[in-house]
């Protein structure tokens, strides 16, 4: 009787420690998603965009770059460039 009184003991502390790691990682990911606390430096990107992209749909990025595709009227191009410019400044 007091081997089985031992062996529910040990589980019982096993179970005790599962449930607090377990808690310990949940409320980590908690804190990270719900107070966006981010341990990785910023991303820093560019978007590639073509001639008839919608500038409004643009985030406000440092880099972006205007594709001159093949067949494109390089007008087009030089238009869409201006337009950025005009629009970012």
């Amino acid at each position: 009787m007091i081997e089985l009184l031992k062996n529910t003991a040990e589980e019982f502390k096993n179970t005790e420690a599962q449930k607090d790691s377990f808690l310990i990682a949940y409320q980590a990911i908690f804190i990270d998603r719900n107070f966006k606390i981010n341990k990785y430096p910023v991303m820093k990107f560019s978007v590639e965009i073509g001639p008839k992209t919608d500038l409004e749909t643009l985030p406000n990025l440092k880099d972006v770059y205007i594709t001159m595709l093949p067949g494109g009227d390089y007008k087009e191009t030089a238009q869409q460039a201006i337009n950025l410019v005009k629009e970012r400044v």
